[in-house]
Protein backbone atom coordinates (compact mmCIF):
# COMPACT_ATOMS: atom_id res chain seq x y z
CA UNK A 1 0.00 0.00 0.00
CA UNK A 2 0.88 3.63 -0.67
CA UNK A 3 1.39 4.41 2.92
CA UNK A 4 3.80 1.58 3.64
CA UNK A 5 6.25 2.64 1.10
CA UNK A 6 6.16 6.40 2.43
CA UNK A 7 6.52 5.10 5.98
CA UNK A 8 9.26 3.46 4.97
CA UNK A 9 10.73 5.65 2.45
CA UNK A 10 10.80 8.58 4.81
CA UNK A 11 10.88 6.81 8.82
CA UNK A 12 12.21 3.28 7.58
CA UNK A 13 9.13 2.13 9.53
CA UNK A 14 6.36 -0.28 8.94
CA UNK A 15 3.13 -1.03 10.69
CA UNK A 16 2.53 -4.79 11.66
CA UNK A 17 -1.26 -5.27 13.05
CA UNK A 18 -0.57 -7.31 16.38
CA UNK A 19 -2.71 -10.01 17.73
CA UNK A 20 -5.45 -8.09 19.15
CA UNK A 21 -4.86 -8.29 23.59
CA UNK A 22 -1.25 -9.59 22.82
CA UNK A 23 1.95 -8.68 23.74
CA UNK A 24 4.20 -5.83 22.68
CA UNK A 25 8.20 -6.81 21.67
CA UNK A 26 10.67 -5.78 23.87
CA UNK A 27 10.98 -2.09 21.81
CA UNK A 28 8.52 -1.09 24.30
CA UNK A 29 9.74 0.99 27.07
CA UNK A 30 6.79 2.17 29.36
CA UNK A 31 6.67 0.58 32.80
CA UNK A 32 3.01 -0.41 32.35
CA UNK A 33 2.19 -1.79 29.11
CA UNK A 34 -1.58 -1.29 27.87
CA UNK A 35 -1.42 -4.21 25.81
CA UNK A 36 -1.19 -7.08 28.16
CA UNK A 37 -3.69 -4.70 30.88
CA UNK A 38 -7.73 -5.29 30.48
CA UNK A 39 -8.27 -1.47 30.85
CA UNK A 40 -10.95 0.02 30.62
CA UNK A 41 -10.66 3.54 28.95
CA UNK A 42 -12.71 6.20 27.04
CA UNK A 43 -10.99 8.87 25.25
CA UNK A 44 -7.57 8.23 26.04
CA UNK A 45 -4.30 7.42 27.68
CA UNK A 46 -0.86 9.13 28.31
CA UNK A 47 2.39 8.16 29.92
CA UNK A 48 4.38 10.51 32.33
CA UNK A 49 8.12 10.28 31.33
CA UNK A 50 9.34 11.65 34.59
CA UNK A 51 7.95 8.52 36.36
CA UNK A 52 6.34 6.07 33.68
CA UNK A 53 3.04 6.38 35.56
CA UNK A 54 -0.01 6.22 33.14
CA UNK A 55 -3.12 8.24 33.17
CA UNK A 56 -6.42 7.49 31.23
CA UNK A 57 -9.87 8.89 30.62
CA UNK A 58 -13.22 6.76 31.45
CA UNK A 59 -16.65 7.05 32.23
CA UNK A 60 -17.18 7.57 36.30
CA UNK A 61 -20.21 5.69 36.67
CA UNK A 62 -21.66 9.81 37.85
CA UNK A 63 -24.08 12.35 35.54
CA UNK A 64 -22.15 15.42 34.49
CA UNK A 65 -24.23 18.58 35.74
CA UNK A 66 -25.99 18.43 32.38
CA UNK A 67 -27.22 14.78 32.69
CA UNK A 68 -24.83 13.34 30.39
CA UNK A 69 -22.30 10.28 31.57
CA UNK A 70 -19.43 11.78 32.97
CA UNK A 71 -16.15 11.26 31.92
CA UNK A 72 -12.98 11.55 34.21
CA UNK A 73 -8.80 10.81 34.27
CA UNK A 74 -7.53 8.46 36.18
CA UNK A 75 -4.01 6.98 37.40
CA UNK A 76 -3.69 3.63 36.60
CA UNK A 77 -1.69 1.12 38.86
CA UNK A 78 -1.76 -2.46 39.42
CA UNK A 79 -1.85 -3.92 43.16
CA UNK A 80 -1.82 -7.67 43.49
CA UNK A 81 -2.40 -8.29 40.05
CA UNK A 82 -5.27 -6.52 40.38
CA UNK A 83 -6.07 -2.88 38.12
CA UNK A 84 -6.66 0.15 40.53
CA UNK A 85 -8.07 3.74 39.15
CA UNK A 86 -7.57 6.42 41.52
CA UNK A 87 -9.21 9.34 40.03
CA UNK A 88 -7.24 12.44 39.91
CA UNK A 89 -7.95 15.94 42.67
CA UNK A 90 -7.61 17.72 39.03
CA UNK A 91 -11.01 16.34 37.79
CA UNK A 92 -14.21 18.93 37.92
CA UNK A 93 -17.73 17.90 38.63
CA UNK A 94 -18.13 17.96 34.70
CA UNK A 95 -16.70 16.08 32.27
CA UNK A 96 -12.66 15.53 31.96
CA UNK A 97 -11.03 13.54 29.42
CA UNK A 98 -8.10 12.73 27.05
CA UNK A 99 -4.77 13.51 29.04
CA UNK A 100 -1.57 14.32 27.03
CA UNK A 101 1.61 14.89 29.01
CA UNK A 102 4.13 17.24 27.57
CA UNK A 103 7.39 15.53 26.08
CA UNK A 104 9.51 16.69 29.40
CA UNK A 105 6.49 15.67 32.27
CA UNK A 106 6.55 19.37 33.17
CA UNK A 107 2.74 19.54 32.53
CA UNK A 108 -0.88 18.07 31.65
CA UNK A 109 -3.15 18.93 28.99
CA UNK A 110 -6.69 17.47 28.90
CA UNK A 111 -9.96 18.47 27.42
CA UNK A 112 -12.65 19.59 29.78
CA UNK A 113 -16.55 20.82 29.89
CA UNK A 114 -15.70 22.84 33.27
CA UNK A 115 -16.90 26.66 33.16
CA UNK A 116 -14.61 29.12 31.55
CA UNK A 117 -12.48 30.91 34.47
CA UNK A 118 -15.09 34.13 33.30
CA UNK A 119 -17.39 31.97 33.57
CA UNK A 120 -19.83 30.23 36.70
CA UNK A 121 -21.76 27.69 34.60
CA UNK A 122 -20.83 25.89 31.34
CA UNK A 123 -21.60 26.29 28.02
CA UNK A 124 -21.15 22.17 27.01
CA UNK A 125 -18.18 23.24 25.15
CA UNK A 126 -15.29 21.83 25.59
CA UNK A 127 -12.14 23.56 26.30
CA UNK A 128 -8.17 22.41 27.03
CA UNK A 129 -6.89 23.13 30.42
CA UNK A 130 -3.14 22.50 31.68
CA UNK A 131 -2.17 21.07 35.12
CA UNK A 132 1.87 21.41 35.83
CA UNK A 133 3.51 18.78 37.12
CA UNK A 134 5.73 19.97 40.48
CA UNK A 135 7.29 17.38 42.91
CA UNK A 136 5.32 14.33 41.98
CA UNK A 137 1.75 16.32 42.12
CA UNK A 138 -0.74 17.68 39.49
CA UNK A 139 -1.65 20.83 40.03
CA UNK A 140 -4.70 23.17 39.63
CA UNK A 141 -5.09 23.72 36.25
CA UNK A 142 -5.07 26.94 33.99
CA UNK A 143 -7.23 27.30 31.24
CA UNK A 144 -5.88 27.97 27.85
CA UNK A 145 -6.80 31.56 27.32
CA UNK A 146 -4.33 31.47 24.12
CA UNK A 147 -6.06 28.63 22.39
CA UNK A 148 -9.51 28.11 23.70
CA UNK A 149 -12.79 29.76 21.85
CA UNK A 150 -16.21 30.23 22.48
CA UNK A 151 -16.08 26.95 20.02
CA UNK A 152 -14.98 23.49 20.74
CA UNK A 153 -11.03 22.90 21.16
CA UNK A 154 -9.90 19.47 22.08
CA UNK A 155 -7.35 16.24 21.40
CA UNK A 156 -4.32 18.56 21.82
CA UNK A 157 -0.67 16.39 21.18
CA UNK A 158 2.61 17.90 21.54
CA UNK A 159 5.75 17.99 19.71
CA UNK A 160 8.89 17.58 21.22
CA UNK A 161 9.45 21.56 21.16
CA UNK A 162 5.97 21.85 22.35
CA UNK A 163 4.05 23.23 19.20
CA UNK A 164 0.71 22.37 20.01
CA UNK A 165 -2.01 20.57 17.20
CA UNK A 166 -5.67 20.03 18.25
CA UNK A 167 -8.84 20.26 17.00
CA UNK A 168 -12.04 23.15 16.47
CA UNK A 169 -14.97 24.23 14.98
CA UNK A 170 -14.28 27.41 15.04
CA UNK A 171 -15.75 29.79 12.70
CA UNK A 172 -12.91 29.36 9.14
CA UNK A 173 -12.85 25.66 9.67
CA UNK A 174 -13.66 23.95 6.73
CA UNK A 175 -15.84 20.61 7.98
CA UNK A 176 -17.30 19.27 11.35
CA UNK A 177 -14.30 19.89 13.50
CA UNK A 178 -10.46 20.93 11.42
CA UNK A 179 -6.89 20.28 12.73
CA UNK A 180 -4.78 23.79 14.24
CA UNK A 181 -1.31 24.49 15.05
CA UNK A 182 0.27 26.43 17.23
CA UNK A 183 4.14 27.00 17.96
CA UNK A 184 5.19 27.65 21.89
CA UNK A 185 7.59 30.42 21.80
CA UNK A 186 8.70 32.52 25.20
CA UNK A 187 7.20 30.70 27.16
CA UNK A 188 3.84 30.47 25.67
CA UNK A 189 1.49 29.18 22.56
CA UNK A 190 0.70 31.92 19.44
CA UNK A 191 -1.95 32.20 17.36
CA UNK A 192 -3.48 28.73 16.15
CA UNK A 193 -3.55 28.09 11.88
CA UNK A 194 -5.37 25.60 10.36
CA UNK A 195 -3.62 23.33 8.84
CA UNK A 196 -5.09 23.09 5.56
CA UNK A 197 -3.61 20.14 4.16
CA UNK A 198 -4.77 17.57 6.81
CA UNK A 199 -8.27 18.90 6.96
CA UNK A 200 -11.55 18.37 4.83
CA UNK A 201 -15.30 18.87 4.83
CA UNK A 202 -15.90 16.13 7.24
CA UNK A 203 -14.60 15.98 10.67
CA UNK A 204 -10.83 15.52 11.90
CA UNK A 205 -11.44 14.32 15.50
CA UNK A 206 -9.12 12.34 17.67
CA UNK A 207 -5.02 12.83 16.58
CA UNK A 208 -1.71 11.96 17.70
CA UNK A 209 1.56 13.62 16.14
CA UNK A 210 5.15 12.49 16.36
CA UNK A 211 7.26 14.20 18.58
CA UNK A 212 9.77 14.86 16.26
CA UNK A 213 6.84 15.95 14.00
CA UNK A 214 7.32 13.53 11.07
CA UNK A 215 3.92 12.08 10.91
CA UNK A 216 0.52 12.72 12.66
CA UNK A 217 -2.34 10.27 12.71
CA UNK A 218 -5.57 11.24 13.12
CA UNK A 219 -9.05 9.67 12.59
CA UNK A 220 -11.98 11.16 10.45
CA UNK A 221 -15.98 10.94 10.72
CA UNK A 222 -17.17 10.56 7.54
CA UNK A 223 -20.44 12.15 7.40
CA UNK A 224 -21.80 10.30 4.63
CA UNK A 225 -21.03 6.94 6.01
CA UNK A 226 -21.22 7.38 9.27
CA UNK A 227 -17.50 5.71 9.68
CA UNK A 228 -14.49 7.29 11.65
CA UNK A 229 -11.31 5.86 10.19
CA UNK A 230 -7.70 6.50 10.48
CA UNK A 231 -5.85 8.57 8.41
CA UNK A 232 -1.59 9.27 8.24
CA UNK A 233 0.13 12.47 6.88
CA UNK A 234 3.83 12.73 6.32
CA UNK A 235 5.59 16.17 6.82
CA UNK A 236 8.41 16.77 3.58
CA UNK A 237 10.09 19.59 3.22
CA UNK A 238 7.94 21.72 6.00
CA UNK A 239 4.82 20.77 4.87
CA UNK A 240 2.26 18.10 5.60
CA UNK A 241 1.14 15.55 2.24
CA UNK A 242 -2.05 14.89 1.48
CA UNK A 243 -3.52 12.05 4.35
CA UNK A 244 -3.43 8.97 3.66
CA UNK A 245 -5.94 6.03 5.13
CA UNK A 246 -4.51 3.77 7.15
CA UNK A 247 -6.37 0.74 5.59
CA UNK A 248 -4.42 -2.21 7.01
CA UNK A 249 -5.73 -1.07 10.54
CA UNK A 250 -9.46 0.47 9.44
CA UNK A 251 -12.46 -2.17 9.75
CA UNK A 252 -16.01 -1.67 8.66
CA UNK A 253 -18.42 -0.41 11.37
CA UNK A 254 -15.45 0.00 13.78
CA UNK A 255 -14.57 3.29 15.02
CA UNK A 256 -11.03 3.31 16.05
CA UNK A 257 -10.41 6.51 18.38
CA UNK A 258 -7.77 8.19 20.38
CA UNK A 259 -4.30 7.26 18.66
CA UNK A 260 -1.78 7.82 21.18
CA UNK A 261 1.86 7.08 20.64
CA UNK A 262 4.61 5.57 23.35
CA UNK A 263 7.60 7.36 24.66
CA UNK A 264 9.80 6.04 21.83
CA UNK A 265 7.15 6.68 18.76
CA UNK A 266 7.07 2.50 18.48
CA UNK A 267 4.09 1.25 19.43
CA UNK A 268 0.36 3.08 18.68
CA UNK A 269 -2.37 2.71 21.11
CA UNK A 270 -5.99 2.82 19.81
CA UNK A 271 -9.34 3.04 21.67
CA UNK A 272 -11.53 0.11 19.93
CA UNK A 273 -14.92 0.10 22.03
CA UNK A 274 -13.23 0.85 25.27
CA UNK A 275 -10.32 -1.37 24.81
CA UNK A 276 -6.76 -0.43 24.02
CA UNK A 277 -5.79 -2.10 20.92
CA UNK A 278 -1.65 -2.10 20.20
CA UNK A 279 -0.22 -1.82 16.46
CA UNK A 280 4.01 -1.67 16.42
CA UNK A 281 5.97 0.74 14.00
CA UNK A 282 9.03 -0.38 13.15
Amino acid sequence: MTYLTNACQALAWFFALLTFGGFLTSCQTNTLNPCEMNLTIGNGLSFNPQDNSLLISKPSGQSAPNGKPQYSLYQVSVVADSLQYQRLAINSRHTDYHPVFSPDGQFLLFNSTRPKPTQDTTSGKTDIWLSRYVEGQLQEPDYLESINTDFHDSYPTLTQNNTLYFNSDRPGSQGLMDIYRSEFRDGQWGRPEPVSTLNSPDSENDLVVDPQERFIIFNRYIAATGEIDLFISYKENGDWGAPERLDNINRPEVWELTPTLSFDGKVLYLEIEGRVECYELE
